[in-house]
């Protein structure tokens, strides 16, 4: 497989995420796919929501809401996802603890203090997210669908 993320990576280094990047991106593990990156893809994680905080106005015009996901691992790591604007009411629905995946972009930006000091900042933008089960399977997915009436068999 490392040959296959190395090939993605050169794509993606060329700005272009061409049909044939997107299908070997397909066929990596979730564990895999999650390091590929590109601009014009998403990245994704699943994980359980560990911390929920409030929606916090930080201007007039601009509010965010952050959480907390779990990753398991061998070594769990703890990571901050933020929701901004009309999108921070997508959270209202989830409890801590429960498992969703999360389609994400990841945003920096650069910052000059009035000493001249450049600095750095990262965030995690969540785009989708997305309840699952324990296995990180979305609700639904590939069970038939249930049905009210009794089927009858011709015979």
């Amino acid at each position: 497989m490392p040959e296959i993320l190395e090939w993605i990576w050169r794509a993606c280094q060329r700005r272009t995420t061409p049909r044939s990047a997107l299908a070997a991106r397909a066929k990596l593990a979730p564990a895999e796919r999650r390091l590929v990156y590109a601009p014009s893809m998403a990245l994704e994680v699943t994980g359980k929501l560990h911390k929920l905080y409030d929606e916090q106005q930080v201007t007039d015009k601009f509010s965010k809401r952050e959480f907390v996901l779990a990753l398991e691992g061998r070594y769990p790591q703890f990571v901050l996802f933020q929701l901004t604007g009309r999108r921070c009411a997508e959270l209202d629905g989830f409890k801590e603890g429960e498992a969703v995946h999360i389609e994400f972009a990841l945003r920096g930006r650069e910052w000059t203090s009035r000493q001249g000091e450049v600095k750095y900042f990262n965030s995690l933008e969540v785009l989708k997210l997305t309840r699952t089960d324990a296995q990180g399977n979305e609700p639904g997915a590939g069970a038939a669908p249930e049905r009210d009436d009794p089927v009858e068999v011709p015979f």
